[in-house]
């Protein structure tokens, strides 16, 4: 397609934030908000109340806007994933090349997201600092990306990986809401998801991450998706966590069997402070020492 491939090949000029297309993206994600409020039923499970317990109507308002999301949150995965895609299926795998109308359009695309689902998470007492890190991380990568007017593709790549597994949690998040934590494919789900995000975050990740370190991406870049990729440690042992209490489910009794003794090694290990200052410090340094040492020699070569 001759149109889409200039789209590819012709750089954005003036590298500079949109305000104007930023806030629309924001305003979209909260109209989709309200529409996906009146028209997604919720569980009953989930809203059961008498209304006289403000603490308990606070609860019930937060679990339903957690469900709500779940659906927003897939939307955004599975367009993210069309978008991301197709730059990546079209124009390859690049670093450092300047920005496209069509990396554009994604960037803006995830950043109202983003944006959003920060406030949202705020407003309705869903408060997850890992994800609120992620976010600003992300968000961080774009606003940088937008200001040089390069580095978009790297962007893209990253967001491709990342998607690739939130359809799946997603769909667990909505199974367990409505009361499917029993079923085999509850468990399926459960665990392609560990499986994938693990290939997903700690193979296919860091394998382009160190080679991106290697190329002429940005330094500020390859800082924030060190940071980024740092927050993925700290996911590992709730994405491990999960797995192990599902297989647990009515193993309970079997106290030699392998899973109960997964369960205690991670519950010895998260508990165990010696151990996570080692681990955490490892994760630093594989995520994050290459990429502020080439910042800091940068600045001190362009200072």
């Amino acid at each position: 397609n001759a149109e889409y491939m200039g789209t590819m090949t012709n750089p954005m000029a003036n590298p500079i934030i949109d305000w104007y297309q930023l806030a629309k993206g924001v305003i979209f994600w909260f109209l989709l908000l309200i529409i996906a409020e009146k028209k997604i039923a919720v569980p009953e499970a989930l809203t059961k109340t008498d209304g006289k317990d403000a603490k308990e109507v606070r609860l019930v308002r937060k679990k339903k806007f957690f469900y709500i999301s779940n659906y927003i949150s897939f939307f955004h995965a599975i367009v993210s994933l069309y978008l991301n895609g197709k730059v990546l299926y079209y124009g390859g795998i690049k670093f450092g090349s300047e920005i496209t109308k069509d990396e554009r359009f994604a960037l803006y695309f995830s950043a109202g997201y983003f944006i959003y689902d920060i406030i949202q998470s705020e407003f309705f007492g869903n408060r997850d600092l890992l994800y609120h890190t992620h976010h600003i991380g992300v968000l961080t990568s774009i606003a940088s990306v937008l200001l040089m007017g390069k580095g978009a593709n790297e962007i893209a790549v990253a967001m491709f990986i990342g998607e690739l597994t939130n359809p799946l949690i997603l769909t667990r998040n909505l199974m367990k809401d409505k009361q499917l934590d029993d079923s085999k494919e509850y468990k399926i789900i459960s665990y392609t998801f560990a499986a994938s995000f693990i290939a997903s975050r700690f193979i296919v990740l860091p394998i382009y991450q160190l080679k991106m370190n290697k190329e002429k991406t940005p330094v500020e870049l390859k800082v924030f998706a060190g940071l980024t990729w740092f927050v993925q440690f700290f996911w590992l042992f709730a994405i491990l966590g999960m797995s192990v209490k599902v297989a647990s489910k009515g193993t309970e009794s079997t106290s030699g069997s392998l899973v109960s003794i997964l369960r205690k090694v991670l519950q010895t290990a998260v508990k165990n402070v010696p151990f996570k200052v080692v681990f955490y410090s490892f994760a630093f340094w594989v995520s994050m020492v290459d990429p502020l040492h080439q910042l800091l020699r940068h600045y001190a070569i362009v200072h």
